[in-house]
């Protein structure tokens, strides 16, 4: 292969010559690059949020929402960006630019959806983009042009088929732990060691199997997309270009695919950091590995010794990130949870301990133990009433009536109580519902105090079964 780190073209069997870049190439694929990536993070954003205004039911067919579209079409449009910026400047500074995503991703769910940004969130934000810096400046230096015939070498290089190899079976084993245990999770078991292999092990499998592969034919694709521009119509007679585009297709398709899937599982502040974050990752390690820009390291601007710490710096800086992002996310989660739980079983008896330190949550809905007792204190009023009355009418029909009229308006009277009995129930019914809607967020005595207060309603109006297994009729309702 020949270096063309000095300047040198290349040439195909086909006599067609592959120019050097032009000098205006860089800095304009770098500035595609940037608009790709922020217009690509807020594309996702979009899509995020139309899924969350959408019904449950109605999530499996996301094209429905407006919202969802108009993110896709800037999800695509500037993925389309990026692609063509792959043919004006090298993927080894192009890879890394997909780091904005991060900054973009924050401020977007910090400005636009009013999300907690935790400190421990911008640190890892502030790392990554080190991270970052530091693999573009002292990676090896990209650039040049490669013909088909060195397309065809890179593809025979052992070292590129260990590679490949290898995260294509940690991609298929991801995939297998993360369907594993999503099915598990669907049963009711899911361990809290979840919150953090769920998110991972689909982060992988897509990474791996899909993003990173994207990176490195994509890149082969636009360079001979562009020599066939050139006018070197062999190309297409040539096996390697579509073996490229069958493997842009479909690592294209699925990469798309599992990061629309991801908004639809996981929170985009969690989420989005690791997909693009192992995209970036990985895609310039593949990079680096295929096109062998790793053995000009010596040609970076700290030398080879120092540019290989620097580099290999700067990747773990990424990782570190990325680790912080994911973390923040999971605490402020755990946090929503804690705080949910302590304004429910505040007043639950035995309860004198102080609420923990939390962070701030957001705003939630009255809480539901308010939402029972209130509930239950009107239909507890209105059993009252109700039983008053039915003794009265039951005084009154021991003695002859005076008339047939009064039999009439007390047969009126019984009639309007008997209605009221069945609104009350339905209050009742009502209220159990929410009870067991949330009981996983209620405290044991709290449920058993709805229990017991429809027992006592119920006897109250002569509702004799429930009043004898109040539980089981609470359940029954």
């Amino acid at each position: 292969m020949a270096d063309f780190s000095s300047g040198d073209v290349a040439s195909n069997s086909t006599g067609i010559v592959c120019e050097e870049l032009p000098t205006w190439g860089v800095p304009v694929g770098i500035a595609m690059g940037v608009v790709g990536s922020i217009g690509i993070n807020i594309g996702q954003n979009l899509q995020a949020t139309g899924l969350a205004a959408m019904a449950e039911e109605d999530r499996a067919h996301p094209h429905r929402s407006r919202m969802w579209r108009l993110g896709m079409a800037i999800f695509v449009l500037m993925s389309l960006v990026n692609f063509a910026a792959l043919a004006l400047a090298p993927a080894s500074i192009l890879t890394p630019l997909e780091s904005l995503q991060f900054v973009t991703n924050i401020f977007y769910n910090r400005f636009v959806n009013k999300k907690v940004v935790s400190y421990l969130m911008v640190g890892g934000v502030t790392c990554a983009l080190t991270g970052t810096v530091f693999a573009v400046v002292f990676g090896p230096p990209g650039g040049g042009s490669h013909s088909i015939d060195d397309l065809a070498t890179f593809w025979a290089a052992p070292t590129w088929w260990v590679w490949f190899l290898t995260t294509l079976s940690i991609a298929a084993g991801a995939f297998a732990i993360n369907v594993f245990c999503t099915e598990r999770a669907k049963k009711g078991h899911r361990p809290k060691s979840y919150a953090i292999v769920l998110p991972i092990s689909f982060t992988l499998a897509s990474a791996l199997g899909g993003g990173s592969q994207l990176i490195v034919h994509a890149k082969a694709i636009s360079v001979l997309l562009s020599q066939l521009f050139q006018g070197d119509v062999a190309i297409l007679a040539s096996w390697l270009f579509y073996v490229e585009l069958s493997l842009v297709i479909a690592c294209g398709v699925f990469w798309i695919v599992r990061l629309t899937e991801c908004l639809a599982l996981f929170d985009p502040l969690l989420i989005l950091p690791l997909m693009i974050g192992s995209y970036v990752l990985f895609g310039a390690v593949a990079g680096g590995i295929f096109y062998q820009e790793f053995a000009n390291m010596a040609l970076g601007p700290a030398g080879e010794a120092a540019g290989w710490a620097l580099f290999v710096s700067g990747l773990l800086l990424v990782l570190a990130g990325l680790g912080m992002i994911a973390t923040a996310s999971v605490r402020i989660d755990l946090n929503h949870e804690a705080a949910d739980a302590a304004k429910v079983d505040a007043a639950a008896p035995g309860s004198e301990l102080p609420p923990p330190d939390l962070a701030p949550p957001l705003p939630r809905p009255p809480p539901l133990k308010k939402q029972l007792s209130d509930a239950l204190d009107d239909a507890s009023e209105r059993s009252r009433r109700l039983h008053h009355r039915i003794s009265k009418l039951d005084s009154l029909s021991a003695a002859e009536p005076a008339s047939p009229l009064a039999r009439v308006r007390m047969h009126l009277q019984l009639d309007r109580l008997h209605m009221q009995v069945a609104t009350l129930t339905d209050q009742l019914s009502s209220v159990a519902e929410v009870a067991f809607e949330g009981s996983v967020h209620i405290a044991k005595g709290t449920q058993r105090a709805v229990a017991d207060t429809l027992g006592q309603v119920a006897e109250q109006v002569g509702l004799k079964t429930a009043a004898a297994n109040p539980e089981v009729a609470l359940q029954q309702i």
